[in-house]
C-alpha cells in the first residue's frame, strides 16, 4: 500500500470527556478507491489519515486515526495509469494537503 507524507498535517479533535478534548495530529494518509469500477465518470475514494514510523522506504506501523472520502472525476483520473503517487498527489491537493514523499507499507 503506499503512503504519502502530508504537509500540513491532517489535525481532528477527539472529546475525551464532557470537560476534555484531545488535539491529534496526523501526518500520513492513504487512500482506497471504494468501488473502483473501469470507465466510470467517477470514483469515490476512502482517505485513510494517520501516523506511523518511517523506516527507510518503507511506513511502519501506521495506525488509522480518522478517515474522509473525496470523489473523482475521470478528467481527474486521466494521469493516473500505473503510478499510485499520482493519485494520492491529485487526492491531497483536492483536500488541500500536499505530499512531500511516499512509502509503502500496510495498514494496521
Amino acid at each position: 500500500m503506499l503512503f504519502g507524507k502530508i504537509s500540513p498535517a491532517a489535525q481532528f479533535v477527539s472529546q475525551e470527556s464532557p470537560f476534555s478534548t484531545t488535539t491529534k495530529t496526523c501526518d500520513f494518509m492513504t487512500a482506497i478507491a471504494r468501488p473502483y469500477a473501469l470507465g466510470a465518470s467517477e470514483v469515490n475514494f476512502q482517505i485513510v489519515y494517520g501516523t506511523g514510523t518511517i523506516n527507510g522506504s518503507n511506513l511502519e506501523n501506521f495506525q488509522n486515526l480518522i478517515n474522509g472520502e473525496v470523489t473523482l472525476t475521470s478528467a481527474e483520473l486521466a494521469s493516473w495509469g500505473t503510478d499510485d503517487s499520482v493519485v494520492l498527489n491529485v487526492i491531497a491537493q483536492k483536500v488541500g494537503t500536499t505530499v512531500e514523499a511516499t512509502y509503502t507499507g500496510s495498514r494496521v
